[in-house]
């Protein structure tokens, strides 16, 4: 794209954007708005993409607003040998997507775009799934969804875990992986140790 910005399309569903990691634009990315701003700026360039086609064709799948934070902090490599001290780099705006009402959730379904100075974007990756309805199938009750969960290997490293709501929704893949349908699960909101938030998910066919 020229300008260090590099566009990802990818055929299976959506998109990845991202500017290139260089000293001088990685200077300042303090955002000064608030973040009511933020998701306003993020909810535009939603907008655009969907004017580009750049969007997801099934009219059942769409968009619910999730959560403004913090895009994160890290330390950045360069290619001369230098090495950026781990630092914030302003809010990510955060998207649940949906089909036909259901949350998607996992690797294939992130829908995120960070915000750096000046209301840039800094990065989006915008994933979906290009699907179709072809068939129903049943699913477990919560209750032997609750007895495989706690089967899960995962409470054997953690003292207590607390269970704030649960959901049915889909499992999507990374971009790229092949998947031949949505999978059902059924979605835990958790919190782990009464500290850190966490999704766990149980298949259910």
């Amino acid at each position: 794209m020229g300008d260090g910005k590099v566009l990802t399309i990818y055929k299976s569903g959506g998109i990845s954007y991202s500017t290139e990691e260089t000293e001088e634009n990685l200077k300042g990315f303090t955002f000064e708005g608030t973040w009511s701003e933020a998701r306003k700026i993020a909810e535009n360039f939603l907008e655009k993409m969907r004017t580009y086609g750049l969007w997801p064709k099934n009219p059942l799948m769409s968009i619910e607003f999730r959560e403004v934070g913090w895009a994160g902090s890290r330390k950045v490599f360069f290619p001369n040998g230098t090495v950026k001290e781990e630092q914030n780099f302003g809010p990510s705006v955060g998207f649940w997507l949906k089909f036909d009402g259901y949350k998607l959730w996992g690797p294939g379904a992130d829908f995120g775009v960070a915000i750096g100075k000046g209301g840039r974007i800094f990065s989006a990756e915008l994933f979906w799934k290009d699907v179709e309805v072809e068939g129903k199938t049943r699913v477990i009750t919560l209750e032997d969804a609750l007895k495989r969960l706690t089967s899960e290997k995962i409470l054997e490293v953690v003292d207590c875990i607390t269970i704030n709501s649960i959901e049915l929704a889909y499992h999507a893949y990374a971009p790229g992986v092949e998947q031949e349908y949505l999978e059902p699960i059924y979605l835990f909101d958790c919190t782990l140790n009464n500290e850190y938030n966490s999704y766990l998910y149980v298949s259910v066919p």
